[in-house]
C-alpha cells in the first residue's frame, strides 16, 4: 500500500499540475526507507507542527496562501506560476491571484484571474472577465464601448451567474486545499514512497538563518521518475515553521529527467501565514462596471458572430442547391436548407419576405440576423 507523507506543501501544486523530480546540489544521500524516515525523531515532531497548524487554518480564513511554480527545460520555461489567496475572518472577503504564462509543445500561453469578493459584493479585473469568457480583445472593448464603460478596469455584482459561480467554485477549492483534514494530500514528493528503490535521508533540524526562533526541517528524497523508468527523480525539500506557528513556507528546488526532452529544472516556493485579525485590502470599486450588463453586451456579440457564421453557410448551400437544379438562389431556397438547421432551445428561425431570419439565445440574452435575396445576391446584416 502506497504512503503519504503528512506535511504541509503546496495545494496549489495539486491543481495546476503533476509534480515532477526535484534535486539539490546539496543533499544527503537517502537511504532510509520510508518506515525509517517517516518514524524519525524529527520528522515526527515537523509532522505534529504541521498539524497543528493545518487545524488553525481549517476554516480557510484569516489565510494569507502565496506559491511560485518554475520549471525549465533548457533555455525554455515550460511553466511559470503565481497564485496568491487571501481571505480575511472578520471582513468575510478574500483575494485571488492567479498568474500563468510558460510554453509547452511550442504554444505559448499567458493569463491571469484577479477577482474577489467583498463586503455582499463580487468583483475581478476586465482582463479576468476576458479569460472566462474566452473574449477576443477586439470584442471586450466593443462591449465596454456599447454599455459607455471603456475606461473600466473592473467588474462588480452581487448576483449568481456564471461568472460569480466560478469565483465561488475557485474559492471553495482552495478552502478545502486548506483543511487539516486534508493534509495527508499535499505532499510534494510524489505517491510512490514505498517503492523499492525509494528512499529518504535524514530530517535535519536547524534554527532559521534569517529568524532563529523559527525552526528549519530539510531534508532529501529519491525514487524512479515513473514506475517504468530507472530514471530517478531526487527532491531537496526545506520546511519553515516559525516560533508562534502562525507561519510556514515550503521551498523545493532541483532537476528530474523529463522525457526525451532531457532535464527539468523546476523551483517550488509556498508560503502561507495564518492572522486572525487579516485584512484584505479590496480595489475602488466605484467606477466598475455592472457584470450583468457587461456580459449582456459580450453575449449579444458573440451570438451576432455565431448567427453571421450560420448565415454564411445556409447562403452557400442554399446557391449550391439553386445551381443544381439551374435557377437563380431564392427564398425558399434559404428556407430548405434552414429547416436542416437542428431547432433548439438557442437556435431558431422563421420566414420574413424574400428570406428568414435567425434568432440566437445564450445566457438570457438575444440576437437576431436577416439573410434576404437581393436580386440575384444574397445581403445579411442583424435584424
Amino acid at each position: 500500500m502506497s504512503k503519504k507523507i503528512s506535511i504541509l506543501a503546496s495545494a496549489a501544486l495539486l491543481l495546476l499540475s503533476p509534480l515532477v523530480g526535484i534535486s539539490s546540489a546539496n543533499a544527503a544521500e537517502p537511504t532510509l526507507t520510508y518506515e525509517e524516515w517517516s518514524s524519525s525523531e524529527n520528522y515526527m515532531e515537523m509532522s505534529h507542527a504541521m498539524s497543528a497548524f493545518g487545524s488553525k487554518i481549517s476554516g480557510g480564513k484569516g489565510v494569507d496562501f502565496h506559491l511560485k511554480l518554475t520549471s525549465t527545460v533548457g533555455s525554455a520555461t515550460t511553466s511559470n506560476s503565481e497564485i496568491h489567496f487571501v481571505t480575511a475572518v472578520k471582513q468575510n472577503a478574500y483575494l485571488f491571484k492567479y498568474a500563468v504564462s510558460g510554453s509547452q509543445g511550442g504554444v505559448n500561453a499567458s493569463y491571469n484571474f484577479d477577482f474577489g469578493f467583498s463586503k455582499g459584493t463580487y468583483f475581478g479585473t476586465i482582463g479576468t472577465l476576458k479569460a472566462l469568457t474566452q473574449s477576443k480583445p477586439a470584442a471586450m472593448t466593443a462591449a465596454l464601448k456599447k454599455i459607455g464603460a471603456s475606461k473600466a478596469k473592473y467588474f462588480k455584482s452581487t448576483k449568481a451567474n456564471s461568472t460569480t459561480n466560478y469565483m465561488k467554485m475557485i474559492r471553495q477549492a482552495y478552502t478545502q486545499q486548506l483543511s487539516g483534514s486534508n493534509l495527508s494530500n499535499w505532499n510534494i514528493v510524489g505517491a510512490n514512497v514505498d517503492a523499492p528503490n525509494t528512499f529518504f535521508s535524514e530530517v535535519e533540524k536547524a534554527p532559521n538563518a534569517k529568524n532563529p526562533a523559527d525552526t528549519d526541517y530539510s531534508w532529501d528524497f529519491k525514487s524512479p521518475s515513473s514506475l517504468s523508468s530507472e530514471d530517478l527523480s531526487t527532491y531537496h525539500t526545506k520546511v519553515t515553521i516559525s516560533a508562534d506557528g502562525n507561519h510556514t513556507s515550503v521551498t523545493t528546488e532541483g532537476d528530474t529527467p523529463y522525457f526525451s526532452a532531457g532535464t527539468a529544472h523546476i523551483m517550488a516556493a509556498t508560503e502561507v501565514t495564518y492572522n486572525p485579525n487579516l485584512v484584505v485590502t479590496t480595489p475602488n470599486l466605484a467606477t466598475a462596471v455592472n457584470l450583468e450588463k457587461l456580459l449582456g453586451a459580450i453575449y449579444t456579440s458573440q451570438l451576432v458572430d455565431a448567427l453571421k457564421t450560420i448565415a454564411t453557410n445556409i447562403v452557400a448551400q442554399a446557391k449550391t442547391a439553386a445551381t443544381k437544379a439551374h435557377k437563380s438562389i431564392s427564398a425558399s431556397y434559404l428556407a430548405q436548407v434552414a429547416k436542416t438547421q437542428t431547432p433548439s432551445s438557442y437556435l431558431k428561425y422563421s420566414n420574413i419576405p424574400n428570406g428568414i431570419k435567425l434568432k440566437g439565445t445564450y445566457q438570457g440574452v438575444s440576437a437576431f440576423m436577416c439573410v434576404k435575396v437581393v436580386g440575384k445576391s444574397t445581403q445579411i446584416k442583424t435584424c
